[in-house]
């Protein structure tokens, strides 16, 4: 029988022959990388605007590949994944209609304006709720913003220096160092 760990080492060395490393974070830049996305290029670009309206700074701090990577798995592939794309259509779809441009190429204010009417529910459309779409996309950007760099966003830690927390870095001495100190355990 074949160890995990055994089982890993391979399925790694594998990973790297294929030039897969790189989608857990192991690039250079310290970006959380991930090979594809499940928008289309349009639908990213409007999801990174709306996300960098929500707090600005949340596509430098990797909140769009957050996105990406959470809604590439379950449970949030299914109808989460759904709700995010009809979410970009339809704000691409009230940025053509009233601006005559794209939702990312709007200026800050427009684009406010549009998500404020998400926000307070006005969009009304059959199986979709701007209001339900708005408070996700709230919550996966605070996540993205301040959740352990390792699941996709907060990029470098930043998101941490902005709240005043340090990373931790956990390291419990030996047993003999306890015993040492005085301490029973």
């Amino acid at each position: 029988m074949i160890s995990r760990r055994a089982w890993l080492a391979g399925t790694v060395s594998i990973a790297a022959g294929a030039g897969l490393v790189g989608w857990w974070g192991a690039g250079s830049s310290g970006s959380f990388a991930t090979p594809s996305s499940p928008f289309a290029a349009t639908e990213r670009q409007t999801l990174a605007a709306a996300v960098e309206r929500i707090f600005p700074g949340a596509v430098e701090l990797g909140v769009p590949e957050y996105i990406d990577t959470w809604l590439k798995v379950r449970p949030f592939s299914g109808a989460v994944a759904r709700g995010f794309k009809r979410g970009a259509s339809h704000l691409e779809r009230l940025a053509r209609e009233t601006h005559q441009a794209a939702f990312a190429a709007l200026s800050g204010e427009q684009q406010d304006k549009i998500l404020e009417q998400f926000e307070r529910g006005e969009l009304k459309v059959p199986n979709f709720t701007g209001r339900g779409f708005f408070q996700y996309l709230v919550q996966f950007t605070l996540e993205g913003l301040f959740s352990d760099p390792k699941y996709g966003g907060n990029r470098d830690g930043k998101g941490f220096e902005l709240i005043g927390r340090h990373a931790c870095h956990w390291a419990p001495s030996s047993i003999s160092s306890r015993s040492e100190a005085g301490l029973p355990y």
